[in-house]
């Protein structure tokens, strides 16, 4: 019957569906405070072969207040109306390539971002960009899909535990172009 429920699920949002909040508090790694070792129990989905990544993908798509959460308000409703369109044109999918069977999972803190540290240095640089628009004390995720061995691979940014569930902003220094 669970198994009925999660085809179902992923069904509906394979097909473009919004699935209700509650739905993220079922997500691996949900319920708790965002730590690496959360962020890691999520992505580790994205590596399964039988994982529909477009429809876990899409469980990602950040509320309307979690953009409050993360950036200024000089910035946020510029950001928001960036990503609303990336997510409703579906060019947010996480996955890496068939032989990417590794996950390297890092992270930086907002201020990390505003101090130029050295946990920034693994993020792409258009972050410091973005700097001045981030609200301090937010951790965010960046994640590779890499072959066995190797440490470079499909890289990803912008995985955020905010109001108690996760969400993905993607390169948000594009939306301030």
């Amino acid at each position: 019957m669970k198994r009925l429920f999660l085809v179902a699920v992923a069904a509906l949002a394979f097909a473009g569906c919004k699935i209700s909040d509650d739905s993220a508090s079922s997500l691996p790694g949900a319920g708790g405070t965002g730590t690496e070792a959360e962020a890691r129990t999520f992505l580790d989905e994205f590596l399964k072969a039988d994982t529909n990544k477009h429809a876990l993908s899409l469980r990602l798509e950040p509320r309307a207040d979690d953009y409050d959460a993360v950036y200024d308000e000089a910035s946020v409703e510029k950001i928001r109306t960036w990503y609303q369109h990336a997510w409703s044109t579906h060019k947010l999918t996480i996955q890496g390539t068939r032989d990417q069977t590794e996950l390297q999972v890092f992270h930086m803190t907002t201020d990390d971002v505003k101090a130029n540290a050295d946990p920034a240095k693994q993020f792409p640089n258009g972050y410091q960009r973005l700097a001045s628009a981030l609200k301090p004390g937010v951790t965010i995720y960046g994640f590779r899909f890499v072959k066995p061995g190797e440490t470079t691979g499909t890289a990803y940014d912008g995985l955020i535990f905010v109001n108690g569930h996760w969400a993905f902003f993607p390169k948000p220094f594009h939306a301030l172009r």
